[in-house]
């Protein structure tokens, strides 16, 4: 069991594995991993994943400067790409999902 705090509900299996962020840092001083299991159809999956190209959803009141982030869908915003704030490595079901700070994150 991991109490450093850099592993969250990570399986065994899942920290041993190679990420396509991996390629990004030659010799890493540490790593971190979040694991989430996700119930719910794709589709619905990637649009809240959209939401995070306009907010944090983490600790807002230190990540978004105290701003709430959405609790509800927010329509019109654009597909995931690579060059966004939140930046998107490779994403797919079944598929992890990389990112890195934003401009206004760092």
């Amino acid at each position: 069991m991991d109490v450093s705090g850099k592993v969250w509900c990570a399986t065994g299996p899942e920290q041993q594995a190679s990420y396509p962020c991996d390629r990004l840092v030659e010799a890493p001083s540490e790593g971190w991993i979040r694991a989430v299991d996700v119930s719910a159809p794709a589709g619905l999956t990637f649009r809240w994943l959209r939401q995070l190209t306009i907010a944090p959803y983490s600790y807002d009141w230190i990540d978004f400067r105290g701003h709430k982030s959405p609790q509800q869908l927010v329509q019109g915003l654009p597909d995931l790409a690579l060059g966004q704030p939140f930046l998107v490595l490779e994403i797919g079901p079944g598929a992890c999902l990389s990112d890195r700070p934003g401009p206004a994150a760092q």
